[in-house]
């Protein structure tokens, strides 16, 4: 089992903008390992593509089912091996019934503990029609296969009162990059967060809550030290001006879905060692 330890790369940072995912004149891109944000309003799709391994984690909503299903069709997606459903909010669970009807997928990974039985009785109809494999996550659980590292921070303990705070925290280390994807925590899953110290000197942030201000203090910001930070956001209820601020107070990068859709982010290694993260992005 890999380690998450020091930093002992350096990390230059290139931004580059495209109106088409196949456009990016990067040769064998389906060889890359590679991580991308969809623009699916105000609710969360990541994938992390890889030659030969595939996850999904949150399915957004409903409403961007299609959205997502053509993704994976252009992206030549046709096994999914894992999909992580961070926690029972419809946008991260949504488009969990057409992802299944669509793709083969290998293993389904739930969250443990909701506090709205009701919604997880909801994914658990989807699920068990679909005969798919599942199991029940929680913190300690560890996923590791080439370049990519999966490790779930959360939840330690059940919330009896707010769902977002039963969320599944996942930092990763993919293609020599660290990232921390922080699903819907609230601040007191943040304090959680913030107990670990492996999440020191992030490359890349998936922000919180689609930035709400529910988190993201400026506590958590300083430790995390994030070079991009990625929001999942619809421009209206999100993101809140207080978590952009304290994101470029620290001259992090913010990358908002709704100003610059699907975002993608990999990397390159140079002759010299030297890890380039390149961010790029596609409006729909």
């Amino acid at each position: 089992m890999k380690k998450f330890g020091k930093r002992i790369i350096a990390i230059m940072i290139l931004f580059l903008f495209t109106t088409c995912f196949n456009a990016f004149g990067i040769e064998n891109l389906s060889n890359v390992t590679r991580v991308q944000v969809l623009s699916t309003g105000q609710s969360d799709v990541i994938l992390i593509l890889s030659k030969e391994f595939n996850i999904l984690i949150d399915t957004g909503v409903e409403d961007y089912s299609s959205k997502l299903i053509a993704h994976l069709k252009s992206e030549s997606v046709d096994k999914l091996d894992y999909v992580i459903l961070t926690h029972y909010h419809n946008d991260h669970f949504g488009g969990l019934e057409a992802v299944l009807k669509s793709v083969k997928v290998a293993h389904l990974m739930l969250p443990e503990f909701c506090v709205n039985k009701n919604e997880k009785e909801k994914v658990m109809k989807v699920v068990e029609s679909s005969k798919v494999k599942y199991e029940y996550v929680k913190a300690g659980w560890y996923l590791e296969h080439n370049d990519i590292h999966l490790k779930a921070l959360t939840p330690t303990k059940p919330s009896k009162v707010l769902e977002n705070n039963n969320s599944m925290v996942l930092l990763g280390e993919i293609a020599d990059l660290r990232y921390l994807f922080m699903a819907d925590a609230e601040r007191d899953l943040e304090k959680q967060v913030m107990k670990n110290n492996d999440i020191k000197d992030i490359d890349v942030l998936k922000v919180a809550h689609h930035g709400i201000g529910s988190g993201t203090y400026k506590d958590f910001v300083r430790k995390v030290k994030p070079s991009v930070a990625i929001i999942t956001s619809n421009g209206e209820e999100s993101p809140n001006s207080e978590v952009v601020k304290n994101l470029t107070d620290i001259k992090c990068n913010v990358f908002r879905t709704d100003q610059y859709g699907d975002i993608m982010v990999l990397s390159e290694k140079d002759d010299a060692g030297v890890v380039h993260l390149e961010v790029y992005s596609r409006k729909n």
